[in-house]
Order: C-alpha cells, then sequence, then structure tokens
C-alpha cells in the first residue's frame, strides 16, 4: 500500500536504535551484539530490496555494520562456535549482496567475503573438531564458495571449484564416519 515502504523503514530503524541502546547499555553482552546485527541485516534488505538512489550504498554500509558488530563479538568470545557462525551467515550476506549488485570490483570482493566466510568456519572446525554442526557449516561454506567461482566463470574457476567441492565432500565423508549411525551425517 502507499507509504507502507516509509512506514517500514520507520520500524526498521527504530528496531536498530533500540538494540543499539540495549547494546549501549550491556556492552559485554553477546546477546545484544546480535539484536543489533540481526536489526542491521534486516534494515539492509530492506533498503537492498527498495532500490531507491542511494539505498544500494546504504545498504551495503549495514550489511558491513552489521559484519563489525559481529567480529567485535567473535573476537571477545574466541572459542564461541555461535559467534564463529554469526560471523560466518554476516560474511555470505555481505558476499550475496556483493555478487548480486554486480559493481566494478564486486565480484573480487565477495570473493574475498566467502573465502573470509570459510576460514572462520576452518577454524571453527579446527577448534570443535567433534562438533558435526561446525562440519556441516565449513562444507557449506565450501560448496557456497564453489557456486560463487563457478558462477564468475573465469579462466581456471571451474577448476578451483572442483577443488572446493572436492574438499567440502570430504569433510561430509570425515563426519559420517565419525558418525554412522547419522541420518543427518
Amino acid at each position: 500500500q502507499a507509504g507502507d515502504a516509509e512506514t517500514a523503514l520507520g520500524h526498521y530503524q527504530r528496531s536498530l536504535e533500540v538494540s543499539e541502546r540495549l547494546l549501549v547499555a550491556n556492552t559485554n553482552s553477546a546477546q545484544a551484539a546480535r539484536d543489533v546485527s540481526v536489526s542491521l541485516s534486516k534494515l539492509a534488505d530492506f533498503l537492498a530490496e527498495r532500490g531507491l538512489p542511494g539505498d544500494a550504498e546504504a545498504a551495503l554500509g549495514q550489511y558491513q555494520r552489521c559484519h563489525e558488530v559481529l567480529e567485535r563479538v567473535l573476537a571477545a568470545n574466541t572459542n564461541s562456535a555461535q559467534a564463529a557462525r554469526d560471523v560466518s551467515v554476516s560474511l555470505d550476506r555481505l558476499g550475496d549482496y556483493l555478487a548480486k549488485r554486480g559493481q566494478p570490483g564486486d565480484a573480487e570482493n565477495a570473493l574475498d567475503q566467502y573465502q573470509r566466510c570459510h576460514e572462520v568456519l576452518e577454524r571453527a572446525l579446527a577448534a570443535n573438531t567433534n562438533s558435526a554442526q561446525a562440519a556441516r557449516d565449513e562444507s557449506v561454506s565450501l560448496e557456497r564458495l564453489a557456486d560463487f567461482l563457478m558462477s564468475r566463470g573465469l579462466p581456471g574457476d571451474a577448476e578451483t571449484a572442483l577443488g572446493q567441492y572436492q574438499r567440502s565432500l570430504e569433510v561430509l565423508e570425515r563426519l559420517l564416519a565419525a558418525n554412522t549411525n547419522s541420518a543427518q551425517a
């Protein structure tokens, strides 16, 4: 309906303001930081979809702020699998946005985000070698990196993508070997 977009934007902005105030009042709270990141991400999604002049850059800024908030949580909680997972999701979302936006340099920046996502999850798996969730996350990050390379289609991308798919399969095979009775594995 007419005016709904502006009303929605106001609610997203208000949600961000409330969550940011809670984070200021609880600076050591990972949950408060996570709430800020969710508000930033929702605001970014809205701006990316709305598509008015200036929205693309504003959306990118919100995605980047979201990631920065989550990186601080991870830095303060280096052994937290949840913090690593949250950072990886923010990197994926940032990579997805850049890949879709398609401005000069975005493909390289998207690839960088996907690679950083993989590195975060690789460290999380190394720190939690018995975690099935960490193994699945690692596998998915390798697949997403490979998918991006396949869609980009530059010389050498197909071979690199194949290597990522193979590494993903190896992670899942190790997961199955360690959990032979797991239907999920």
